[in-house]
């Protein structure tokens, strides 16, 4: 399977990817295990596992996604990638996280904080208060505004109306601004890169 077809295939199958260096010795301590994932979801049709050599197909790689070092695990749903930077890196994890994916609705068009979030952090929520599919219509107007930073955004609870930048569990960012492209724009920009001290704490925009 090339990589276009693999994040194509992402509308519809999620998909779970590793990529590697064969250089790396943390790599080759959990390669045997993601030979063993694949192997267990070969015959499986609900998701995609995969994996691209970095020494070999780079490019490939790179476009599949733009990973910061080795090994970097991967999810994909709706064509969006999220590097999976905190999982455990033990068979047990990669089938758990193999299952949460699989139990995804990708029949809806955008990514759900409540099914679709892996608490990986930052994320950008928005609610618009009258219902989910709203709410996503506007979500993917949004996307169009930052496209390389639309893997942090999620259509958000119905008890948070508005947009929200979740920085952790207890540190969030409410958005106060006016409800001008630029401003929105701005706030996903400013609060989906930036670090934070881990603290409690809400905060008004």
């Amino acid at each position: 399977t090339n990589i276009e077809e693999v994040i194509t295939n992402s509308t519809k199958i999620p998909v779970v990817a590793l990529i590697f260096s064969p250089y790396c010795p943390h790599c080759t301590k959990v390669h045997p295990d993601w030979i063993k994932l694949m192997d267990q979801y070969e015959n499986d049709t609900n998701v995609i596992i995969s994996e691209c050599n970095a020494i070999s197909s780079g490019e490939a790689c790179r476009k599949l996604y733009d990973y910061k070092g080795f090994p970097s695990f991967i999810s994909f749903t709706r064509r969006r990638g999220v590097w999976m930077k905190n999982i455990d890196r033990t068979l047990q994890t990669f089938i758990n996280e193999t299952e949460r994916l699989k139990k995804i609705d990708l029949s809806f068009p955008c990514p759900l904080f409540q099914t679709d979030f892996i608490n990986e952090y930052p994320a950008i929520t928005f609610y618009s208060g009258s219902s989910k599919e709203e709410s996503c219509s506007i979500l993917l107007k949004f996307e169009k505004l930052v496209p390389d930073l639309s893997s942090f955004l999620y259509v958000g609870n119905e008890n948070e109306t508005g947009m929200v930048a979740k920085l952790s569990k207890s540190n969030e960012i409410i958005y106060n601004g006016d409800k001008s492209d630029e401003s929105y724009s701005d706030f996903i920009k400013e609060y989906a890169i930036k670090q934070f001290e881990s603290h409690s704490s809400r905060f008004n925009y």
